[in-house]
C-alpha cells in the first residue's frame, strides 16, 4: 500500500496543475518543499512522513 501511495505522490508531484500557480505566487523553492512536505510528502526518497517543516509565507499584500 506504502508503494502505491509513494508512486501517486510522485506521480502528482510533477504533474499537479496548482505548482505552476503556487510557484508565480510564493517561488520555486517554496513549492518545492511545500510539495514534498505537504502535498505529496511519499513524492520524496523514502516515505519519510515526519514532521512538517512548511512555513507559509505570502508575497501577495505584504506590508513591509
Amino acid at each position: 500500500m506504502e508503494e502505491r501511495q509513494a508512486a501517486y505522490d510522485a506521480w502528482h508531484a510533477e504533474r499537479d496543475p496548482a505548482l505552476l500557480m503556487f510557484r508565480r505566487l510564493f517561488g520555486a523553492a517554496w513549492t518545492e518543499e511545500f510539495t514534498q512536505e505537504v502535498l505529496f510528502p511519499g513524492s520524496k526518497a523514502g516515505l519519510g512522513f515526519g514532521r512538517c517543516r512548511f512555513r507559509a509565507r505570502s508575497k501577495v499584500g505584504s506590508s513591509s
